[in-house]
C-alpha cells in the first residue's frame, strides 16, 4: 500500500492514518480458489462482477470503471445500497476499497491474491470495519468479538464460496446459496 491512497472524499491518506485504522479490530477470510490469479484478478477487473457470484447481491452496478478509476454500487438483498470506492489497484495482486454508505462513514477492505500453482490461488479479503470505530474499547472489543465478527466471517465466507463456485462452473450463485445473511438477506 502507497501514501497515495485517497479516502472517499478525495484526500490524501496517510500511512500513519491507515496505520491507526488498522488498529481497529479486522475479519479476515482467507481460501483457496480454483483458477490462477490472473484469471480471478480477470474477473475482479470486469464491471459488475459481483453479479456473478456474490450471495447477498441483488445487483451490481458501475458508477465509474476505467483504467484510472473504479467506483461502483453493490445494492444488497435487502435493499441495503453501499459503494465502493477503489483506492489502490494492483493486477494481478489485487486492490484496497471503501465501502460504505453515500456520504457516510466508510470501511477499508482489501482483497490479496496469491499465486498457489498454475491453476490455484489462494485470495484473502480483511475488512477493517468502521462500525466500532470511536467506541469505548471495553465496548468495542465484546461487541466485535461477539457481534461483528461472526457475522462478518460469514459474509465473507460465503463471498469466497461464491467466487469459488463461479470460477468452477461458470454458473452463476444463487441468491442466499449458503443461508441468509442477518445484515444483507431479507427478513421474512
Amino acid at each position: 500500500m502507497s501514501a497515495t491512497i485517497k479516502s472517499p472524499e478525495g484526500k490524501a491518506v496517510t500511512e500513519k492514518a491507515l496505520d491507526a485504522w488498522k488498529k481497529v479490530q479486522y475479519v479476515r477470510h482467507e481460501g483457496p480458489l480454483p483458477a490462477c490469479r490472473e484469471k480471478v484478478f480477470e474477473l475482479l477487473s470486469e464491471p459488475g462482477h459481483l453479479n456473478y457470484f456474490h450471495p447477498f447481491c441483488n445487483v451490481n452496478e458501475i458508477v465509474t470503471w476505467n483504467e484510472h478509476r473504479h467506483h461502483d454500487m453493490i445494492e444488497y438483498l435487502n435493499g441495503l445500497i453501499l459503494y465502493r470506492n477503489f483506492s489502490h489497484w494492483s493486477p494481478p495482486v489485487g486492490f484496497d476499497l471503501y465501502i460504505g454508505k453515500k456520504d457516510e462513514e466508510q470501511s477499508f477492505v482489501t482483497w490479496s491474491l496469491k499465486e498457489m500453482d498454475r491453476s490455484t490461488s489462494s485470495l484473502t479479503i480483511t475488512i477493517y470495519p468502521h462500525v466500532l470505530m470511536g467506541v469505548n474499547r471495553l465496548i468495542a472489543y465484546p461487541a466485535h468479538l461477539f457481534w461483528v465478527k461472526p457475522r462478518l466471517q460469514a459474509y465473507l465466507r460465503s463471498v469466497h464460496n461464491g467466487l469459488s463456485q463461479y470460477l468452477s462452473t461458470g454458473i452463476a450463485t444463487k441468491k442466499n446459496y449458503w443461508g441468509k445473511h442477518p445484515w444483507f438477506s431479507l427478513s421474512e
